[in-house]
């Protein structure tokens, strides 16, 4: 494909795609901020609650409740984050992939998957993945040195290696709620490297996502507005 190639009948991008591009990156990398955030907060707790349980009696429980409100708080504003990021990226997805400056021969899924290929199990696993591999060859030589060869595998493989992590964490520590308090902090004392590792793959997934949707996005405004091709070449 030629750069400054458009397909007709397909929408065209505004320039607020753009803005769309560069906010949602900027989500991103706050995502990524907050997991190395989180990482120094895993070797801080440990430090703490390695120091309750060398002497159980000498708690402060106003320190617990600093502790558990700092947890607390991190876990809201990373939540918060995640959602509004993955809100935007479908609309960006959905925009970039139905756009007239990506060639449809290179698209083998109709548009609606962007959206729906989240929410289907198993499929969820590959079939996004496939989208944006797609969406990078139908941007021809638009693509051409930013690097979605090896940026979208990388980029998939670090978004199932966070929800994998983040699932076994979550579930770990849910398992301390049943346990007597010294117990339980004995728990949550072992499982805070794999928080801090959760912390790190989020943070790794957050660049990458950021780094892929900057390129996809400059990559889709080379040669604005330049002159569309014949209809049958779109076919």
């Amino acid at each position: 494909m030629l750069t400054g190639t458009v397909f007709p009948g397909r929408t065209e991008l505004g320039t607020g795609f753009a803005v769309l591009g560069r906010f949602l990156a900027g989500l991103l990398a706050l995502d990524a901020l907050v997991g190395v955030v989180g990482v120094g907060l895993a070797f801080w707790s440990s430090s703490v609650i390695g120091r309750w349980l060398a002497d159980i009696e000498a708690v402060d429980p106003a320190e617990a409740q600093r502790h558990d409100d700092v947890y607390l708080a991190t876990g809201v504003v990373s939540a918060l984050l995640v959602l509004a990021s993955a809100v935007l990226f479908v609309v960006w997805l959905r925009r970039a992939y139905g756009s007239n400056r990506v060639d449809p021969a290179a698209l083998r899924f109709g548009a609606g998957w962007t959206i729906g290929a989240w929410f289907v199990p198993f499929l969820n696993l590959v079939r996004p993945f496939g989208l944006v591999r797609d969406l990078g060859r139908g941007l021809g030589d638009r693509a051409a040195g930013a690097g979605l060869r090896w940026l979208v595998p990388a980029w998939w493989a670090a978004w199932l290696g966070m929800n994998l992590v983040n699932s076994v964490s979550s579930t770990l520590s849910r398992r301390s709620d049943d346990l007597a308090p010294v117990e339980s902090l004995r728990h949550l004392h072992r499982w805070l490297w794999l928080d801090g590792v959760s912390s790190a793959v989020t943070a790794v997934a957050g660049v990458l996502a950021a780094l892929l949707v900057l390129r996809v996005t400059r990559a889709l405004e080379v040669g604005r507005a330049e002159r569309p091709v014949p209809t049958d070449a779109g076919s």
